[in-house]
């Protein structure tokens, strides 16, 4: 499913339709236009879906600590801006 805000995509045709509510019920992810959709991905998306519903706790956690990650490293980066910022400053005060 590609679901951002109020975006709703197709699982299976792209078709970007904010009605759509043909949901898969067993990973709760995937969305469909139709039941005709959805018959037609299922094979593609039984494989899917299958390991999404073994490993959906882990790969959750898995993003959720990428997430983590990047704002702490969001956070140095402007750390180290300021500081260069910084020291440009002093520089350009001591060459005058």
């Amino acid at each position: 499913m590609v679901s951002s805000g109020k975006l709703k995509i197709c699982y299976r045709c792209k078709n970007e339709n904010q009605s759509l509510n043909y949901v898969c019920l067993n990973c709760k992810r995937a969305m469909y236009c139709n039941k005709k959709c959805c018959k037609k991905n299922l094979v593609l998306h039984d494989q899917i879906c299958r390991i999404y519903s073994e490993k959906g706790s882990t790969i959750n956690s898995l993003f959720d600590k990428t997430l983590e990650y990047y704002v702490e490293y969001e956070k140095e980066i402007q750390v180290v801006n300021m500081r260069r910022l910084r020291d440009n400053e002093i520089m350009k005060d001591t060459t005058i």
